[in-house]
């Protein structure tokens, strides 16, 4: 009795503070290292524990070997009281299940190979949307936000850009924490129709560069929405015989949900500094918006168009 009386009052007062605290937004990341991947594990973790260091509530998926690991990171930081980790077993994740599919489909049909994206790396990639729906439902801190982010990123030279490797990038992340954008906020890296993914054969001929996936946030309501939307669409799109790269996936929710997302510009290096504003890679930005303009994309260039002129004249 006196056990579960203590426990009601710590679940209390943790819920308390966490209220006091006013965090917007839970970070939603996840860890899984293969023998398979092109990046040592040792240079994984390292990149990974720039981003541990994120003051904000943060939720990990992991095996049960790297729990203790991760933990001690955030309480380096003292971030322990806002760091909820979920282990969960490489062979019990969602995706894991279509391995052998995912397999199959490569040996008969995978011209965009690469060495970096083994099917056990496609699997983990692919997982991150049932990672964050799970975060969503379970949802510990009582967020009313949520954002997805790659658990190296903050360690990552993207086409020799600085942007992340700087340490003001920390003050930008906490920024959009504490301010997160409605709906579903994503970066696109070129407009695309709907005509572009009739023929899956094609489409599928070359990486499609459609969104950067390493990070991205949403309302709670919404991003429950779309990351079922995204499910079941890695799964049709499988069980169909294509799929390789988890960015694609969004090609067919952003264009039949468009309503539900804010869509900013720019490369891979710019997904932070572009998410309110244009500020940084103006050329790529100009060069994106041109091939809207070109491919008659209206719905879509309007809904850019809206979602990076909403900040224009805001200091955040």
């Amino acid at each position: 009795m006196n056990n579960y009386f203590f426990l009601v009052i710590f679940s209390f007062l943790f819920l308390f503070f966490i209220y006091k605290m006013n965090y917007q937004t839970t970070l939603v990341s996840a860890y899984y290292f293969v023998s398979s991947s092109s990046t040592p594990k040792h240079e994984y973790v390292s990149r990974g524990e720039r981003t541990l260091r994120i003051h904000q509530p943060m939720i990990i998926f992991c095996e049960q070997e790297t729990k203790d690991h991760i933990l001690k990171i955030r309480s380096q930081f003292n971030l322990q009281h806002i760091t909820y980790i979920i282990t969960l077993p490489y062979q019990h994740l969602l995706f894991y299940h279509y391995r052998n599919r995912i397999e199959k489909n490569r040996e008969i049909y995978w011209p965009t190979r690469d060495p970096r994206a083994p099917t056990d790396v496609h699997v983990i990639c692919v997982s991150k949307f049932d990672f964050i729906q799970r975060a969503l439902l379970l949802n510990p801190f009582q967020t009313p936000y949520m954002a997805w982010i790659d658990f190296s990123l903050l360690g990552k030279t993207m086409n020799n850009s600085q942007n992340y490797i700087n340490d003001d990038i920390y003050d930008k992340i906490n920024t959009i924490c504490q301010n997160p954008r409605p709906k579903f906020t994503i970066q696109i890296l070129q407009g695309w129709s709907p005509d572009d993914y009739q023929d899956l054969r094609q489409f599928y001929s070359s990486y499609a560069w459609i969104v950067a996936g390493c990070f991205f946030t949403m309302d709670i309501q919404t991003g429950l929405l779309i990351t079922s939307k995204l499910i079941d669409k890695v799964i049709e799109i499988t069980k169909k015989g294509y799929g390789h790269g988890e960015e694609a996936f969004f090609s067919y929710i952003i264009d039949e949900y468009l309503e539900h997302f804010n869509l900013n510009v720019g490369d891979y290096q710019d997904i932070i500094h572009n998410y309110y504003k244009i500020t940084s890679n103006h050329h790529y930005v100009q060069w994106v918006l041109q091939r809207c303009k070109e491919r008659n994309l209206q719905p879509k260039l309007k809904k850019i168009i809206d979602t990076i002129s909403e900040y224009e004249n805001k200091i955040i």
